[in-house]
């Protein structure tokens, strides 16, 4: 590996990061599926209502609500401590690489052996939670109702 290039230990935090975002993607995806499919064969996951109309004739209209599900949870969940996971990576190398100023040891200099060594893996975690903070955003903003 060239001088001033990333260690082993900062490519193992990138694979670790990327796997994880991977695997909660493909988890939403077949969850998401799993749910269309349902719905697809009939299976009813709101709450009938019953609606007078002025003909007095008696429809039944469906309230899809909010409805929650261990693994939807779960996902949930995951999503969120992935959000708090990386922005705390973020202060704590932020603080580590001024380790002169600020009081911060020099062992995340060491460990990760160079300032690129150290700032790859932050830079790639901080462009891709603000990349799917920014899917979530547009995604729920046009979702239709």
């Amino acid at each position: 590996m060239a001088k001033g290039g990333i260690n082993a230990v900062g490519i193992v935090v990138i694979v670790v990061w990327f796997s994880i975002i991977v695997i909660l993607l493909l988890g939403a995806l077949l969850f998401q599926r799993q749910r269309t499919q349902a719905l697809c064969r009939g299976r009813k996951f709101g709450r009938p209502l019953e609606f007078q109309s002025p003909d007095d004739a008696p429809r039944t209209f469906v309230q899809n609500g909010y409805q929650t599900s261990t693994i939807g949870q779960i996902l949930l969940y995951s999503w969120g401590l992935i959000f708090a996971i990386g922005y705390g990576y973020m202060v704590l190398f932020t603080w580590l690489s001024y380790s002169p100023k600020f009081y911060a040891p020099s062992c995340g200099l060491e460990i990760f052996r160079n300032w690129n060594g150290l700032l790859a893996p932050w830079l790639l975690i901080f462009t891709s939670i603000h990349i799917i903070g920014q899917h979530i955003g547009t995604a729920q903003k046009f979702r239709p109702s």
